[in-house]
């Protein structure tokens, strides 16, 4: 007997199978005259902190539609799991329905194995759910949550972006809010500190921004449970109105805010539909005798699994002219970086900075720009944060499996012919990436560079990003194959620290790694301003 449906893996990866339908479908609509839409503008202020117990989350709650407020009560921070909660901006549907599918997953994943999820758990499905849709789902996320490693806070972005810190904004109001957290932050503060923190960057943002406003709301997650308060602040501008409308020939009648019954005239509305009576606002009527109607499960659209009614690709050149049209959105795909590796006696030294920048916009200044892909092997990121992290941990996953089927851990060599397979694949389709893939193995210590249009090449000096060129002097001018570790240190700090004083989109610390023998060691973070004033004699 044949099956009806055969069910198929979906294919790993982007999917542009729709991209030549899309393509006609604009040149018969006018011509190619026709423009992509418009976002509609939204307005949302959320932020957490993470305090010496915990992680509290706030966000405002009103809800907008361009310049209409649409609910002035909604509730931005949603439930995950019983130790982890989830602060969302942009539109309203994405991320409640991104938010119900990462619940639901870590609800199966807590039923077959009898424990909490972790934070980095959940924080990676999200990020690998939103990479997969490149921006078609506008998700902006601040997950947090407690588990058995501690607090954690975590941001994705709706690219697949993800950075974990210890306090963070999203929304068009986190300008306001991110000012108040830098002034007011400080490791390990008590509750209550943390909550007024909260509040005040919130209260910041509603003040700054037109999108934000109403009450705030504020979850405080510790090892003892869940507190959330909603609302934690109330508007000062209250209006104490009766929604109420009495027709003189009763066909409508509505409740009161406060709950109170309606009036006792009859809705024809109801009679005509069946219903018998009003139990009271927020709750469910109708008569005792009604049946449910089983209705179709329109949120799956036939899809074979759970996922987003939405292509998960379209074709990027395309994409990114229709954004960049007379009446789009023009999308400023700046960014900067500086990162250095060589190879010397003693092992790889890596150095990198760790200011995240969208443009002209610092989005992070603690981004930790090397990728811990095991204990042999560590992954640079340069170019666009969530490429980088997304194919990154994919190599991971590939050489832990590698080291399961042989027994043996993979070489720096094949570890780096992987990525460059897996981005041969979609060369030429708006990765942006550039990588250095160094490690310890039989062969001793190993170096390549590997790029998003499939470039591989061994070396034993490389340096990338838009500071590139500065590090390179500095490196090149002091680069001796038998140095000392002490004077390798040196020179990797150096670099790094001179490519950030004159790269205006490079800074924050210099994160320096060394690579040995028996696995690598994170040696130091340091702050590049400090590093200048040290360096100065020399600069100037």
């Amino acid at each position: 007997m044949a099956l009806q449906h055969v069910f198929e893996l979906p294919a790993p990866g982007f999917n542009f199978e729709n991209s030549t339908r899309n393509t006609i479908l604009e040149n018969a609509l006018g011509e190619g005259r026709t423009k992509a839409p418009t976002p509609m503008k939204t307005g949302t202020t959320i932020a957490g902190v993470v305090f010496k117990d915990g992680v509290v989350l706030g966000a405002d709650t009103r809800a907008t539609s361009s310049e209409v407020v649409a609910d002035k009560m909604c509730a931005k921070i949603h439930y995950i799991a019983p130790n982890i909660y989830c602060c969302g901006a942009g539109t309203a549907a994405d991320t409640q329905k991104t938010t119900e599918l990462l619940s639901s997953n870590l609800t199966i994943f807590s039923m077959n194995s009898g424990r909490n999820p972790r934070v980095v758990m959940a924080a990676y499905i999200l990020q690998n759910m939103l990479f997969r849709y490149r921006g078609s789902i506008g998700a902006n996320l601040i997950l947090g949550g407690v588990d058995c490693t501690g607090s954690h806070l975590y941001k994705v972005g709706p690219y697949g972006d993800m950075d974990e810190l210890p306090f963070l904004s999203m929304g068009s109001g986190n300008l306001a809010a991110m000012g108040v957290l830098e002034d007011g932050f400080k490791p390990k503060m008590e509750l209550e500190e943390a909550k007024t923190l909260v509040r005040d960057a919130i209260h910041a943002g509603i003040m700054g921004d037109l999108g934000s406003g109403n009450n705030i709301d504020i979850c405080v997650i510790t090892r003892k449970g869940v507190d959330y308060i909603r609302p934690y602040k109330e508007s000062e501008y209250k209006e104490n109105r009766f929604h109420r409308c009495e027709k003189e020939l009763g066909y409508l009648a509505f409740i009161k805010a406060d709950n109170t019954p309606c009036s006792h005239q009859t809705m024809a509305l109801l009679d005509v539909s069946g219903f018998s009576s009003v139990s009271g606002y927020g709750h469910q009527f109708g008569s005792g005798n009604s049946q449910n109607v089983a209705r179709p499960n329109h949120y799956n659209f036939g899809a074979k699994c759970q996922e987003f009614a939405v292509p998960v690709g379209v074709d990027p050149s395309n994409f990114l002219k229709s954004c960049s049209c007379e009446d789009g959105i023009t999308i400023d795909m700046n960014h900067g970086t500086t990162t250095l590796a060589f190879k010397f006696r003693h092992g790889v030294i890596v150095a990198v900075d760790s200011r995240a920048s969208a443009g002209s916009y610092i989005a992070s200044k603690e981004a930790n720009k090397v990728i811990e892909i095991n204990p042999y092997l560590l992954g640079t990121m340069s170019g666009s944060a969530a490429d980088c992290q997304y194919w990154e941990r994919l190599l991971a996953k590939e050489c832990r499996l590698y080291k399961l089927r042989n027994k043996e851990r993979i070489s720096v060599s094949a570890a780096s012919k992987l990525l460059c397979n897996m981005m041969l694949n979609y060369r030429g389709m708006g990765l942006s990436m550039g990588s250095m893939i160094c490690g310890w193995d039989k062969k001793g210590p190993g170096l390549y560079y590997v790029d998003s249009d499939g470039t591989r090449i061994p070396g034993r000096m490389f340096s990338t990003g838009c500071g590139n060129s500065y590090a390179y002097g500095v490196v090149d001018s002091g680069y001796r194959e038998d140095m000392s570790v002490e004077d390798a240190y040196e020179l990797g700090r150096r670099g790094i620290a001179h490519a950030t004083h004159r790269d205006a989109y490079s800074g924050g610390v210099v994160n320096l790694y060394h690579m040995r023998e028996d696995g690598w060691i994170k040696v130091c973070k340091e702050d590049v301003s400090e590093l200048i004033h040290q360096y100065k004699k020399g600069m100037f």
